[in-house]
């Protein structure tokens, strides 16, 4: 095996949903596919939920967790039965698609600095092989002075944690499918990207064979995972979908294709997505440069806690999670 699936073929593999809320779920069809080459896979998503699904509208404490094991302070093990209350989080519907592998949940409260320490403790004793971030939508991608941008702090805090790590690899899944990065924004963002070595290649949903475990993605109450793949899943797409070929074949020289873009309405008509051909993909991008190109890189200072940095950012005028 070759390419950037065949990079992250290790023997153990960590798939870390970045962006809070459901982006757990976008590394379901990668775990399928690893599980299928003999990879002991672990998932793990953030406790930072949307105010929809938890009203704290902030990152749940370990402690906080009925039905859960303890890891360490920042981490837990999620089970089927695990809750908040009466909230069943995401990572526990997971759980209980594929049992037998753990499924983490990371409290980020206390920044990145103590987000690296909680993951650089799971690796060693889980003697984990190979990291990979996975964000839904692309906002990851940011600068920091996009006007679209709504969510910046848990992709940015996980990156942060992990960008300097040699075992970490950085993807996007579901181009747009968040309404928070622009087509026109990412493919300008793209370009100096890929200038600097920073773009590593793409894999496509075609690729893993996980056509079966779709449903399962789409029934997991996450709106921008579910806009992405009912949207690689339409006959009526099949024409813009079939753009990829020729993308794939250009090198992933953006400039040169004609890539037609979708709109669809997300937040109740709040946001607007926008998807094309990349969206049903996997961006693969080295995670380092990602962070280091970025404005976040020298706005956040790695010994604040999340409280600290929404205040940062607030004064800033950068909208984060928390305003919504």
């Amino acid at each position: 095996m070759s390419g950037v699936l065949g990079d992250i073929t290790a023997p153990s593999v960590l798939l870390i949903g970045i962006g809070g809320g459901g982006d757990i779920l976008a590394t379901l069809p990668l775990a399928h596919f690893l599980k299928r080459s003999g990879v002991r896979v672990s998932l793990a998503g953030l406790s930072w939920k949307r105010r929809e699904h938890d009203f704290l509208h902030r990152p749940r404490r370990i402690a906080e967790f009925s039905g859960i094991t303890h890891f360490n302070d920042r981490i837990g093990l999620v089970h089927p039965g695990t809750k908040v209350g009466d909230t069943v989080h995401v990572e526990a519907y997971v759980s209980g698609i594929d049992p037998g592998r753990d499924v983490l949940t990371i409290d980020i409260s206390g920044g990145i600095r103590e987000t690296q320490e909680c993951l650089e403790e799971y690796v060693e004793k889980r003697d984990i092989s190979r990291i990979v971030l996975i964000d839904v939508g692309g906002d990851v991608l940011c600068s920091g002075d996009e006007p679209t941008l709504r969510s910046p702090i848990c992709d940015q805090t996980v990156l942060a944690a992990c960008a300097d790590n040699s075992k970490v690899v950085l993807a996007v899944f579901g181009l747009g499918a968040d309404g928070e990065l622009t087509f026109t924004d990412f493919l300008n963002r793209f370009r100096s990207l890929r200038s600097s070595s920073a773009f590593i290649g793409a894999v496509h949903l075609n690729q893993l064979g996980c056509d079966d475990i779709l449903s399962d993605i789409i029934n997991g109450s996450s709106e921008c995972s579910k806009a992405a793949l009912e949207f690689y899943t339409k006959p009526q797409n099949k024409k813009i979908l079939a753009e990829y070929r020729h993308i794939a074949a250009s090198d992933f020289d953006l400039d040169s294709q004609k890539i037609s873009v979708v709109g669809v309405p997300l937040r109740s008509g709040a946001r607007e997505g926008e998807l094309s051909a990349l969206t049903p993909c996997y961006l693969w991008f080295n995670a380092k440069k990602v962070y280091s190109s970025s404005k976040f890189s020298s706005w956040l200072n790695p010994q604040w806690n999340v409280e600290q940095t929404i205040a940062e950012l607030k004064s800033l005028g950068v909208r984060t999670e928390a305003d919504d």
